[in-house]
């Protein structure tokens, strides 16, 4: 029995702990789908002000762009709202299960009591207090009856703790499942405004190939948006260091990370396809002019999984309209790999990845050539060819 009893108790302060733990990742989660809820409603205001008819072919296609990149984010964290609500609400019954355990073997001992003050009556207390062959025993005898009066009143206490407590978990029940049909309700309406967008956007991109202006400003663009990338990553080497010399750096970072310029060309491809742009300077003929791609971009599948090519630490998450959904990872000593065009991605900020593992999946973000990976490899703050480190 004391076995029993001790079991149950472990298993409720484990079941405990855990529900803290899933309201933690809640509160986190619903604290990042707020906050992109406010981009989004910010993004639309922004619509509203502007005449989009007014804007050029290449404006337009950057707005639905960057709602697509928000609406996307939105059902991924809804997915994961809907999974942590299914782990608390499987918690919650488990507790429910426990407490009525509790209830019913509280039942069970305070039922043996009545029975037994039924069968023998309350006289018998009294009988033993006057059969006492002194006023010593006598006292010693009503404390000893005294006790178990308070125990039985203990044990009252107790069961009304435990139907007090079942009517909080059913009630906290009721609510996890309307949370989580609403946050089903709210992912299905996001997927299918995603979905919306991302049509007018394969519209508003068939114009744009036969708008020469409009190209001009998409090449324009491209040069500025790899500026801002450049930026972060200097701002991300230099936080790398500063860690560093202060002895801040993560030790599953320090301990897991090995040397990837020993890895050079005998890293696997980030994903299956064929390399539509090179790196280094690429001249369009129709414009007659030549940008500097900054890595190589792999036309792929949409939905193709992504793959990181080292293991690494996602030091960002981000999006760049030219660009679109990027995910970088830190490999240490100044080298970095970066993803870009992702259609959504299966990684946090902070998160240590293996060599291999799937961070996202290939989409058009940010492109206007369908669905591809940009991938692109920085040395000391420097862009290199990714062929040459690809096997």
């Amino acid at each position: 029995m004391k076995t029993s009893i001790k079991l149950i108790f472990f298993i409720f302060i484990g079941l405990a702990i855990a529900q803290t733990d899933v309201d933690d990742q809640l509160k986190g989660n619903r604290k990042q789908l707020n906050h992109v809820q406010d981009q989004i409603n910010s993004l639309r205001k922004e619509i509203a002000k502007t005449d989009i008819k007014a804007s050029s072919t290449f404006e337009q296609i950057k707005i639905l762009d960057k709602e697509i990149a928000l609406l996307t984010k939105s059902t991924r964290l809804l997915t994961n709202e809907t999974q942590l609500l299914s782990k608390k609400i499987n918690i919650t019954r488990d507790q429910l299960q426990v407490n009525r355990r509790k209830l019913r073997a509280l039942k069970d001992q305070y039922l043996n009591r009545v029975v037994h003050l039924y069968k023998y009556g309350k006289i018998q207390n009294i009988d033993l207090l006057l059969d006492a062959g002194s006023i010593n025993q006598a006292l010693v005898r009503y404390k000893y009856l005294k006790f178990f009066n308070d125990q039985e009143k203990l044990v009252i206490q107790k069961i009304n703790y435990r139907v007090e407590n079942i009517q909080i978990l059913e009630n906290q029940l009721s609510l996890d499942y309307q949370n989580q049909r609403q946050a089903l309700q709210n992912k299905e309406r996001q997927h299918t405004k995603s979905l919306t967008r991302k049509n007018e956007k394969k519209v508003f991109v068939e114009r744009l190939k036969w708008n020469s202006q409009n190209l001009s400003k998409q090449l324009k663009s491209a040069e500025e948006e790899y500026q801002k990338l450049y930026e972060i990553i200097v701002a991300l080497e230099r936080q790398r260091r500063l860690k560093e010399r202060r002895g801040e750096t993560k030790e599953e970072y320090t301990l897991n990370l090995k040397d990837i310029k020993k890895n050079k060309g005998k890293l696997p491809w980030p994903v299956k396809g064929k390399i539509l742009h090179k790196y280094g300077k690429q001249h369009n003929s129709r414009l007659k002019t030549t940008i500097n791609n900054t890595g190589i971009d792999i036309k792929a599948k949409a939905g193709a999984e992504i793959r990181a090519v080292f293991i690494g630490l996602v030091s960002t998450i981000t999006y760049l309209s030219g660009f679109g959904n990027t995910v970088i990872l830190d490999h240490g000593k100044g080298y970095y790999t970066v993803y870009s065009h992702l259609d959504d991605f299966f990684v946090e900020p902070d998160e240590l990845v293996d060599a291999g593992q799937v961070i996202g999946l290939v989409g058009d973000s940010g492109s206007l050539e369908g669905s591809k990976l940009h991938f692109a490899v920085f040395a000391n703050q420097k862009t290199e060819n990714p062929q040459v480190w690809l096997r």
